[in-house]
């Protein structure tokens, strides 16, 4: 068996450093597993994977293949008909579709030449999506034209339709029904995908979920501050500004709060930190950082919470490395999040639309419990990770069942 994992930049670029726990907890050998970054327009960088295939330079033959492909376009006609049917046309869902096909034949073209470069002669190929996007759609298509057993992975922003403008993805009914399985990262987005399509019959899913590896315990807190911690892109899905305003608000306790992350709101977040007049809080910036320091941040220094505010989420895999340390969380319940943040088991969620009364009143009730009802806590929280979120656990079973997929389907590809 072969499986050609098809990530967008990794393991270059900063999108999908998750990725990484995934390859290091599984035993595959890297003769039988490629890492192949689709969108990748650089050069071939040092890097820790000797597996790593870049797609070869289109020629112009393969362009006027592309373009032969778009121009028999009957599953994007297909798409444009149910756009009128659900009432939902408009120039801009239009316009997605056309070029979530085009681009999704490009991508069809890449993965081609990349399994003719390596000379595969594996019966039994697997064209693994990362995300359920127009990489997701180009195994669709390859599907066609080759024998090869087509899966991906759906998370949040490629799942939710409500996320984009006038709530919709391009070619979910493709994607969904003809691939030979779709693994949703929580039970959250399983059902998600059962409830939302009238074509949920039709697809074959399952719940595979992430995890990370054990980075070790985090210290406890002996100082008589609380010392907090947030980890996202600063964008304004993510509210990272709300934690400042709520954290502004608690005068009388001496708060330290770090934020790991960088975004297009980055610069308003810094001028809202420099214009904060509470004298009881300090604000730590610490920008866009490697996943390894902030691991060893959080092996080495004392953190009493980790929050996220963010208005929606699959099941953050922000949270599920805190959690391995032993770090309780508070967060917003939306998206998968409550699959991870059980009340008074890993922390407490909050209301998405109540945050600056009930973040701070979560954060002043964890500070007045006493020593052994944090400890409690902590405890807690690292054995729900162990039998959840722990990466070796559930990235084996994944590629289990992909193994016990290939045997099911090996009469049918």
């Amino acid at each position: 068996m072969k499986i050609y994992l098809l990530a967008n930049n990794f393991p270059f670029g900063r999108g999908e450093t998750f990725i990484k726990d995934e390859l290091e907890s599984i035993v595959f050998s890297q003769k039988e597993i490629s890492i192949c970054p689709l969108e990748y327009k650089g050069k071939k960088k040092e890097t820790e994977y000797k597996n790593v295939v870049l797609t070869p330079s289109l020629k112009q033959k393969d362009w006027l293949a592309i373009l032969f492909n778009c121009i028999h376009c009957r599953p994007l006609l297909k798409e444009i008909r149910s756009l009128v049917y659900s009432k939902n046309i408009h120039l801009n869902t239009i316009k997605r579709a056309i070029v979530f096909w085009v681009f999704a034949n490009i991508k069809k073209r890449q993965i081609e030449l990349i399994i003719e470069q390596e000379n595969c002669t594996e019966s039994q190929i697997v064209c693994y999506s990362y995300w359920a996007s127009t990489t997701a759609l180009a195994i669709v298509l390859l599907k066609k034209d080759k024998k090869v057993l087509g899966i991906s992975r759906a998370h949040g922003i490629d799942l939710y339709e409500e996320r984009h403008r006038y709530e919709y993805l391009p070619f979910r009914y493709e994607i969904y029904t003809k691939l030979d399985k779709i693994y949703l990262i929580s039970n959250s987005g399983d059902n998600y995908i059962k409830n939302t399509y009238n074509f949920s019959k039709k697809i074959i899913s399952g719940v595979s979920r992430l995890g990370t590896q054990d980075y070790g315990i985090n210290l406890e807190n002996r100082a008589s501050k609380l010392i907090l911690v947030s980890c996202s892109n600063v964008i304004e899905v993510k509210r990272v500004s709300l934690i400042l305003e709520c954290l502004a608000r608690i005068e009388n306790i001496e708060i330290e709060w770090n934020h790991f992350g960088a975004g297009d709101l980055y610069n308003e977040l810094e001028d809202k930190v420099k214009k904060c007049k509470n004298s009881n809080l300090k604000c730590n910036l610490w920008g866009f950082q490697d996943n390894e320091k902030i691991m060893d941040f959080y092996r080495n220094n004392p953190i009493d919470i980790f929050i996220n505010v963010s208005t929606n989420e699959g099941v953050p895999v922000s949270i599920m490395e805190a959690i391995s340390f032993g770090i309780p969380i508070i967060a917003t319940n939306v998206g998968g999040t409550n699959e991870i943040v059980i009340n008074n088991i890993t922390g407490w969620l909050v209301d998405k639309d109540k945050v600056e009364k009930e973040l701070p009143d979560a954060l002043m009730a964890y500070y007045q419990l006493n020593k052994n009802e944090k400890n409690k806590i902590r405890h807690s929280t690292r054995k729900f990770w162990e039998e959840n979120f722990n990466s070796k656990c559930n990235y084996y079973n994944f590629y289990k069942d992909i193994k016990e997929l290939v045997h099911e389907k090996i009469e049918d590809i």
